[in-house]
C-alpha cells in the first residue's frame, strides 16, 4: 500500500511536528514535506521512515497513530528498495563516464604547455 498525502499529514500531525520538524528528522527540506502533503510522489524510503517514526514514537507506550496499517517490510520492498538504489548508482555512473569523456575531449584539445 502507497501512502497518501492525507495519511503523511495525519501522520506527521499525530507526531505532533511541523513540516520543518520532519523534513530535519527525515534528512529533506520542508519543500519536500510540503510537495508530498500536496499530492506529490511519496517515494518508498520516505514512507517507511514516516511510519518507523510514527510506530516507534513513544507517548505513553500508545503508537502515535493506532491505524498506521503496518506491516513489516517484505523481500518484494527490500528487493524494490536495492532496485531503485542500483538504478541511482548505474545513473551515476553513467554521468561519472561523460565527465570523463568530457574531461579527456577537453585535455586533448587543450595545448602541451598551457597543461
Amino acid at each position: 500500500m502507497t501512502m497518501q498525502a492525507n495519511e503523511l499529514i495525519e501522520i506527521r500531525k499525530a507526531l505532533g511536528m511541523t513540516q520543518s520538524a520532519l523534513a530535519d528528522e527525515l534528512g529533506v527540506s520542508r519543500k519536500t514535506i510540503m510537495r508530498m502533503e500536496d499530492g506529490g510522489e511519496i517515494d518508498r524510503r520516505t514512507e517507511l521512515a514516516v511510519r518507523y517514526l510514527a510506530a516507534v514514537h513513544d507517548d505513553d507506550d500508545e503508537p502515535a497513530v493506532d491505524t498506521l496499517n503496518y506491516r513489516p517490510a517484505t523481500e518484494e520492498d527490500i528487493a524494490a528498495v536495492r532496485a531503485g538504489q542500483q538504478r541511482e548508482l548505474l545513473n551515476m555512473e553513467a554521468d561519472l563516464n561523460r565527465i570523463r569523456k568530457a574531461i579527456r575531449r577537453i585535455a586533448s584539445q587543450t595545448p602541451e604547455n598551457d597543461r
